[in-house]
């Protein structure tokens, strides 16, 4: 009798794990989300270019913008930006705008053209409008360096197993390299990456496709080995390049 079938089964490790022993470049930085949404490792991240502080997800861009929009209660809808990108916490000036207002939420957009919650209701027909006072972000990369990080526990209180580490905490960031990340549903090899901007979770979408909703792409990264098939999604390995 011979066997005719082997059941196997591929180890990975944990997100924001070093695949593989291949060129890689990583920048430590502090991780500070502002109680926004956990700091978790193998999640993407943008940083503060005047302070150089991390946090998860985020928009990058210089802090103000340009763009045709209009207002419609709480809702600002733009149809076209000509410089920056909106973020939240921007003050909205146009020529019909209630002053002060300001950007309190994304709605499909994020950055450009889309919608977002603005704090302030009112009727504005579309116009000029220009957006100021956000933060100066640039790329950070993604948390990685997973086993190097300590558990954060109290001192009568269960220690449970997690991936997040506290805000204020030191990370790794990878800017270049192999590591494993989660994806939430199936993917494929050369598949390209993205990130969401509120959480930070990795999403991937096919060459030539549309960055998912709620997302911004990865520049020079794609699915690099090991193609998930399962619906839920499930680990793979990313290439992050320059």
């Amino acid at each position: 009798m011979f066997q005719t079938a082997v059941n196997t089964f591929q180890g990975f490790g944990l997100p924001g794990e070093p695949y593989l022993d291949s060129p890689t470049r990583v920048e430590s930085l502090v991780i500070n989300s502002n109680g926004a949404t956990p700091n978790v490792y193998g999640y993407f991240a943008t940083k503060s270019a005047l302070t150089n502080i991390a946090q998860m997800g985020g928009i990058v861009g210089p802090g103000t913008s340009s763009f045709t929009g209009a207002i419609a209660g709480t809702t600002l809808t733009v149809s076209a930006v000509s410089a920056g990108t909106l973020q939240v916490g921007q003050t909205i000036a146009g020529a019909g705008v209630t002053g002060g207002t300001t950007i309190t939420a994304l709605g499909t957009g994020v950055g450009g053209a889309g919608t977002y919650t603005v704090s302030a209701s009112q009727t504005v027909a579309s116009e000029a409008m220009t957006a100021s006072g956000g933060t100066n972000r640039v790329l950070a990369g993604l948390m990685v360096g997973t086993k190097e990080a300590t558990l954060w526990g109290t001192s009568n209180g269960t220690l449970a197993p997690t991936l997040a580490i506290p805000d204020n905490a030191q990370a790794e960031f990878g800017t270049m390299g192999d590591f494993v990340v989660v994806v939430p549903g199936p993917c494929n090899i050369l598949d390209l990456l993205a990130y969401n901007v509120t959480t930070g979770a990795i999403a991937t979408y096919a060459p030539g496709g549309t960055v998912p909703a709620g997302c911004a792409a990865i520049p020079n990264s794609s699915v690099y080995r090991y193609p998930v098939t399962a619906v839920g999604g499930g680990l793979t390995v990313a290439r992050l390049t320059n």
